[in-house]
């Protein structure tokens, strides 16, 4: 889902809306280890991101997809692994993806994506 919401978002993405991605970068820049904050913020950007396809029905599945994950294991399982060290690395990984969207650079732009998610399987198959 996400590779697909990311590459529509990067052709269909306005100006305004690039502003807006920029601005919540800008304020995950800002975290140091506040687990709560970074986590709200880092859904911010992807539904920003899915908002951005022009595609409704992408966007309220990954709206979905947003409020199930605020439950339960996945809350859980981001607390234990979102260290300072991973919280500044998935930061600057961010300003990157963010840098992908400004110069419509596709490729890069879900190739993160893609990687951002084998990270995160790779975490869960770790704590199970």
């Amino acid at each position: 889902l996400e590779p697909e919401i990311v590459r529509l978002a990067v052709m269909n993405m306005t100006q305004i809306e690039l502003d807006t991605l920029s601005g919540l970068v800008t304020e995950l820049e800002k975290i140091r280890s506040d687990v709560s904050a970074f986590m709200q913020l880092e859904e911010q950007i992807y539904l920003c991101i899915a908002k951005s396809t022009r595609n409704p029905l992408l966007a309220a599945s990954y709206q979905m997809v947003v409020e199930v994950s605020r439950e339960g294991f996945r809350k859980a399982h981001l607390r234990r692994h979102l260290t300072p060290e991973r919280i500044l690395d998935y930061q600057q990984r961010y300003n990157k993806l963010c840098n992908a969207f400004i110069s419509r650079d596709i490729e890069t732009a879900v190739e993160f994506v893609k990687l951002q998610l084998v990270e995160e399987q790779k975490l869960l198959i770790k704590d199970l």
